[in-house]
């Protein structure tokens, strides 16, 4: 019994030194006089957000009710972003003038309590919201930020793991290492937790310029990348606005007195680069940059993570200026509206890259970004971006529209806090396409003038879509119908990983499987199709996706981080390139190649170097799209096969939002049942030269032309 104690005891030790401490070494264990105080108090149901208590969910809940419902009801608005693995609601605060409408104002994000155990974001949160109300129409500075500013809190992104409290949601994941990550986004199999699931929707939904999630175990305000390319521990991964982050946590730690004086390992005047700290993997910072263009920074604001009650109000007191401070700089920099109009206005999703006149030296490597993307809304065309002063070459790419190209100066602010900031706002940087071009852009699909060139495909024929009509701003997914036209043999035995036209119309096609991995071009004719021309991989390489651009053609290995690029005319290897993760499949607007890692991400690459220049986040109805194989770009839209389904999605390459879906189920019962040999679905290729549309799937004995269409009876699979 005696031995039985001991162990007992040492393994209840063990668990709370592993449960307790943060994954870095500068962070403190949870003191256990302070969590017996934290535990005695945060049973008190207090609805009060003046009151220096822990707020539990019941009282949280009823503090957000009242005062969305009672003297701030003309400037909040409550909502929830989802639920969470305890069917607990995720309470978010919209505070701004006019809370049920859509204005020129830029959005502005807090996040707190992400981590259970790290209670002080969620009672700094509460009181903000409270200070606010009570400054509101008496305060002149409150006032003008809230009347110029859209503001979301997310008050606990945790609540189930405050309620023990614990790092971990209910499931026991760290919901700060379970977002989509740049460095690993083609390698890691992801499990994502329903708190994360609806922040990825959350962020999806709306275009923030400004945010940061807040946390304790340290005292800092890290910045990206938290992740790295060459995976180096210690040493700064470096992201496109390294120097816009620094002057961004020095506006926080400046009012801070206690964080402006943090000068240890790193971290110098209370500021720190991600990576230079310890690196993260799949962290919201780096999330809510690469993949939603919002500059982001995680506070760590105490050393303990737990407080005790009675530090709350120091707390308060020490941090309030700051948090006022830092959402002021979300007026700095450009902003305007991107409409595509013809005449009329016409906001649409445009994607808008600032490349200034110095960019870091030491930038990260690839897969990290090398230049920041910022998304204007596709349902109101406005855009805000954070900038210092300097001057700045502008990019606007549109799905449909030509591209602008622009420069512009950023001045230096009167001031770069408060009232005067706010007031003088961001330059206004508007992006309209005439008639003339909205018309020439669909005669060409390269145009050059002084100030635009066109970097759009030029559209297909009338009636490619029939009698559909697809819109990117929409969240709905149109249910698309399909028709075979046209059934042709072909071999039986191709494992098909990818096939493309050229140009000229001809089909070229990649075959997967070691040892057994080939490209080829076809011949298609009235018999079928057949190979004129074969390379074999070695034997080492599993072939997957191919595009083609312009004479070369492009091919993806899956799990060798290799690919190689062809002489379109001989098959002669004239180059090679290397990625992270996966490859799967490819495609191109001529202008960019488009790359697909098995996940919900699409990765936008320069044809010249092969590095990626944006992720685009696969979504539909806000929810991403897992399992992205083979893409096709047809008519300005990406098609893509998803594994072990039989859908093709119809993806809008400026949101990555799903505008329609075809459900191809209805081939493979039609021709195909009881043949074992099937696999799946897995090839789509549009010639632009007959305007025709053609899919195929592994192991599959043809080659099928499709026509689509909107059509609310069941189509035909009787080829004509």
């Amino acid at each position: 019994m005696f031995i039985y104690i001991v162990f007992f005891t040492l393994f209840l030790f063990c668990h709370f030194i592993v449960s307790e401490f943060d994954d870095h070494s500068h962070s403190k264990p949870i003191d256990h006089l302070k969590m017996l105080d934290f535990h005695q108090n945060k049973y008190l149901v207090s609805t009060d957000g003046r009151a220096f208590v822990y707020h539990n969910y019941e009282g949280l809940t009823g503090f957000l009710s009242n005062i969305t419902s009672g003297p701030c009801r003309n400037i909040t608005k409550l909502f929830s972003i989802g639920l969470t693995t305890q069917k607990r609601e995720i309470w978010t605060v919209r505070i701004t003038d006019n809370p049920t409408i859509e204005e020129f104002e830029p959005e502005f994000l807090y996040v707190g309590n992400m981590h259970g155990d790290e209670t002080i974001g969620r009672e700094l949160l509460v009181h903000l919201i409270q200070d606010i109300c009570d400054q509101y129409g008496t305060n002149e500075y409150v006032t003008t930020l809230v009347d110029n500013t859209d503001i979301y809190i997310v008050v606990s992104l945790n609540p189930d793991g405050f309620e023990v409290p614990q790092r971990e949601n209910a499931n026991h994941q760290d919901l700060n290492r379970n977002f989509p990550d740049q460095f690993y986004a083609a390698t890691h199999t992801y499990n994502f937790q329903p708190e994360t699931r609806a922040m990825m929707k959350f962020l999806n939904e709306r275009h923030f310029s400004l945010g940061s999630n807040i946390h304790s175990g340290a005292l800092l305000c890290n910045y990206p990348w938290d992740g790295s390319a060459t995976h180096r521990g210690a040493y700064p991964s470096i992201c496109p606005d390294d120097v816009l982050y620094q002057h961004l946590c020095t506006v926080y730690s400046s009012a801070d007195v206690d964080l402006r004086d943090r000068n240890s390992g790193s971290t110098h005047g209370g500021i720190t680069n991600g990576g230079a700290w310890y690196i993260v993997y799949g962290g919201l910072q780096d999330y809510s940059y690469a993949f939603h263009g919002m500059l982001h920074v995680t506070l760590e604001l105490s050393e303990v993570k737990v407080l005790p009650v009675s530090d709350l109000e120091i707390e308060w007191n020490r941090n309030k200026d700051s948090l006022y401070n830092f959402m002021d700089q979300a007026h700095r920099g450009v902003k305007g509206f991107v409409s595509c109009s013809c005449g009329v206005f016409n906001p649409v999703a445009a994607n808008l890259t600032f490349a200034g006149a110095t960019i870091p030296a030491n930038l990260e490597p690839s897969p990290a970004i090398q230049i920041m993307t910022t998304f204007s809304d596709p349902n109101t065309g406005d855009y805000f971006r954070v900038l210092l002063p300097g001057q700045y070459t502008v990019t606007v790419k549109t799905a449909n529209c030509p591209v602008k190209i622009t420069t512009i100066t950023v001045p230096v602010p009167s001031s770069t806090l408060g009232v005067s900031l706010i007031q003088e706002g961001a330059v206004l940087l508007n992006f309209d396409l005439t008639r003339s071009e909205c018309a020439s852009a669909s005669e060409t699909s390269t145009q050059t003038t002084s100030q635009t060139t066109s970097q759009t495909p030029s559209p297909s024929p009338s009636g490619l879509y029939g009698n559909l009509s697809f819109d990117c701003r929409e969240s709905q997914t149109q249910e698309v119908s399909f028709s075979v036209v046209q059934v042709i043999p072909r071999s039986a035995l191709s494992y098909t990983e990818g096939i493309a036209f050229d140009e000229e119309g001809n089909l070229y096609e990649s075959t997967g499987l070691i040892g057994n991995s080939k490209l080829m071009q076809l011949i298609i004719n009235s018999n079928g199709s057949s190979s004129s021309q074969t390379h074999l991989l070695s034997s080492q390489y599993y072939a997957t996706g191919i595009t083609i651009w312009k004479d070369k053609i492009f091919l993806l290995t899956w799990k060798n981080n290799i690919g190689f690029v062809f002489n379109k005319t001989d098959f002669t290897e004239i180059g090679n390139f290397s990625y992270i993760g996966d490859g799967l499949g490819l495609t191109n607007d001529e202008n960019y190649i488009y790359m697909s890692n098995g996940s919900s991400i699409i990765t936008l690459l320069n044809p010249e170097t092969f590095l990626p220049l944006l992720y685009i986040n696969v979504t539909s109805q806000r929810t991403p799209i897992d399992h992205i194989t083979e893409l096709e770009m047809i008519n300005g839209y990406i098609w893509a096969n998803s594994r072990d389904t039989d859908f093709i999605y119809i993806i809008c390459p400026t949101t990555g939002t799903v505008v329609g879906v075809i459900d191809l189920y209805n081939i493979k019962e039609r021709f195909f049942t009881g043949n074992p040999s099937i696999d799946i679905l897995n090839g789509i290729a549009y010639n632009q030269t007959s305007h025709k549309i053609y899919i195929t799937g592994k192991m599959w004995p043809y080659l099928f032309q499709i026509s689509i269409f909107k059509d609310v009876s069941t189509p035909s699979t009787t080829p004509s």
